[in-house]
């Protein structure tokens, strides 16, 4: 046993146990937990787990027979194989950007991107609600200023750019670069970024071009656009976003993350951020599972998954929204359903559904649905702000119809359920 200063070992006890009484305390669960329910909680968004992943993982691998096991180094010593330059060359082909470069998670992408590139009088301008990994760069930044508009408001960004405009003549002129950041779609709230609308407003207010825009793609790639392609490709903004993050552990069911750029911005990346520098590149396995992911969601079988992702969501808001008991959930203010109101209007709907509960409720609702069998997450303060505490679903390709229309009882009957 390592014995280590017992003040240490207090101070640890203390901060675990003030988690575990807020019941904000994460566990790691073996798999056999989630064996016997329903899964509305996992990111595989398009259920390539199925099975239909693992086929297409292993005919990428046979076409590599003679494949090393690992990489043995970092990328900038001899960590990179043919297969390394050639994954690469492919993603960037296959979103339409300039040039690609692999990381081994999304997390550490944003953290090169926001600690490096921004020079040392450039400027941050990002959206309220962007991801912690946005924020861990930020803080490691050389920026002269960081700055956030409100959640999905262009109005706000304007403010916030034409007040850069008055209190900073260089960004003025031109001489100061503003990075500007927001995600296509966010983790917790499930919604869409008005891109189109905060391109225009940039270059409104940034004519002499002097903006870098940058999209986490996290959760929206393989889920929306060509092929699978993601948000900005959906849209045609690819030429507008210079640096874009595809991070494979979600739709595309594997691990890693591309940061799409400029090739000199690649280059920058190669040689300033020390989380690629000092980190063991990715290994052909690692890769290959990427590889086979695309495979499966660039084909009929990804579209025909894409599609029935959109009808089991439609399909969870028909019958919350017509089910008798909404009226009333509406009525207390239990539950809350963020796109209930809009979703018939929305082209597009994200498979992540928040379910806002009154503040000291969300456990209750998270019990109650795995009471049921139905596996959700529970969000609270400090992920959240407290006043908006959660159980957070998401919706699955796979998931049945019959399983959708229990999930949505589980909700209503546990709103109808509580004292007045």
């Amino acid at each position: 046993m390592v014995f280590f200063p017992e003040a240490l070992q207090q101070s640890l006890e203390e901060a675990i146990e003030k988690r575990r009484q807020i019941r904000r305390l994460w566990t790691l669960r073996p798999p056999e937990f989630y064996a016997n329910g329903v899964n509305f909680i996992s990111n595989d968004f398009l259920s390539l787990n199925s099975g239909v992943h693992r086929e297409a993982v292993l005919e990428e691998i046979a076409r590599y027979p003679n494949f090393k096991v690992g990489a043995a180094a970092s990328r900038v010593a001899d960590g990179s194989s043919e297969y390394t330059f050639e994954l690469e060359r492919w993603l960037a082909d296959f979103h339409n950007a300039e040039s690609c470069l692999l990381f081994n998670s999304g997390f550490d992408a944003n953290v090169a991107i926001f600690s490096i590139l921004p020079r040392p009088t450039d400027i941050i301008v990002h959206d309220s609600e962007i991801h912690a990994s946005v924020h861990t760069g930020m803080r490691a930044s050389r920026a002269s200023l960081i700055k956030s508009f409100s959640h999905n408001d262009p109005q706000s960004l304007k403010k916030v750019l034409l007040e850069l405009l008055e209190n900073d003549s260089a960004v003025a002129k031109g001489e100061k670069t503003v990075f500007v950041a927001i995600e296509s779609i966010y983790s917790m709230d499930g919604d869409i970024a008005p891109a189109a609308k905060i391109v225009q407003v940039v270059k409104e207010c940034l004519p002499l071009k002097n903006a870098v825009m940058v999209v986490d793609e996290a959760h929206s790639n393989g889920i929306m656009g060509p092929r699978g392609s993601g948000f900005i490709c959906h849209h045609g903004l690819e030429s507008e976003f210079a640096i874009r993050l595809h991070t494979f552990g979600k739709g595309i069911n594997a691990t890693g993350a591309a940061v799409l750029c400029p090739p000199l911005f690649k280059e920058t990346l190669v040689n300033y951020a020390r989380n690629f520098i000092f980190t063991t590149g990715p290994a052909f396995l690692t890769m290959a599972t990427v590889k086979a992911s695309y495979n499966v969601i660039s084909s009929e079988e990804g579209e025909e998954r894409r599609q029935r992702l959109q009808a089991r969501i439609r399909q969870f808001y028909r019958c919350l929204t017509e089910h008798h008991l909404w009226g009333a959930a509406c009525k207390t203010g239990r539950v809350r359903v963020l796109a209930a109101e809009s979703w018939k209007d929305m082209e597009f709907i994200s498979p992540i559904i928040p379910m806002l509960t009154k503040v000291g409720l969300s456990h209750s609702l998270e019990d109650r649905l795995a009471g049921c069998g139905y596996f959700s997450l529970e969000v609270g303060y400090p992920v959240v702000a407290k006043e908006k505490e959660r159980v957070r679903v998401i919706i699955h390709a796979d998931n049945s119809e019959h399983e959708v229309d229990g999930l949505v009882d589980a909700i209503l009957n546990w709103a109808a359920d509580l004292p007045n």
